[in-house]
């Protein structure tokens, strides 16, 4: 990795989903790794999150969205459940005379249509073209997980493993288990080492802060395979973790 990676590049698109959801609980995939999800009967009126580091190189990229009642609720009935758009900022593109950068919109959810009665789920699916000025292969050799004998075994003592890690506050040994996913993620929004530094100092100092007694226990969790059973999440009622 270049620490002037985010020099070479003549152009720097940042793609970004804008979203938001009314009277339902959602997840959002793209290129199926969960960029998103709520599971609380919360309305969100827009938020803007990042994919780009579910986009490996350029070409056609895939959208899911799965939307279900909320907690109480058997049906969807809001007449406007959930609203996406995706598109990209680039850093290297002039602003206009506000000084506001240009939104380039690449895919728009099409309007759901709600019967009166409601629906018990909803499934989408879509398609868009990426076009970015990088291409990483590191995922290229991983195995479905599922193939693997005893993987919950083995993903709860990776977690267990690294819960002692930030309960002994070993900055070194943690540190180095993370920072290749620092890397990782720095290359798709073209990031400086410094940046990178910047990043895993910030982490450090939340680990620093909280006492070993605030620490969540690995228990009540389930396990979800995404990007084709490459990835997996391990969130518990109170909070997610994700690992490769």
């Amino acid at each position: 990795y270049s620490s002037a990676a985010s020099d070479v590049y003549k152009r720097q698109p940042v793609y970004y989903a804008k979203y938001g959801n009314r009277g339902c609980l959602f997840e959002l995939r793209v290129n199926d790794i969960l960029i998103t999800e709520m599971t609380k009967s919360t309305n969100i009126g827009e938020a803007l999150i990042t994919i780009n580091p579910t986009i490996f190189k350029s070409g056609r990229q895939t959208v899911e969205i799965h939307l279900s009642p909320i907690k109480g609720e058997d049906v969807i009935s809001n007449a406007k459940p959930f609203c996406l758009e995706i598109g990209y900022y680039d850093s290297t593109e002039e602003v206009d005379e506000s000084g506001e950068a240009t939104w380039h919109t690449v895919f728009t959810l099409p309007d759901i249509e709600i019967p009166e009665k409601g629906l018990p789920y909803i499934d989408m699916k879509g398609e868009f073209e990426a076009n970015v000025p990088y291409q990483y292969t590191y995922w290229d050799d991983c195995v479905d997980l599922r193939t693997i004998p005893d993987i919950e075994q083995k993903i709860v003592k990776e977690y267990e493993y690294v819960r002692k890690l930030i309960a002994q506050k070993d900055s070194e040994q943690l540190k180095k288990y993370f920072m290749p996913s620092y890397q990782e993620f720095a290359i798709t929004i073209y990031q400086t080492k410094e940046d990178i530094e910047t990043s895993w100092k910030s982490t450090h100092n939340i680990i620093k802060e909280y006492a070993t007694s605030e620490l969540q226990s690995i228990e009540d969790y389930r396990i979800v395979y995404s990007s084709n059973c490459l990835l997996y999440t391990s969130p518990s009622p109170r909070d997610a973790h994700e690992s490769r």
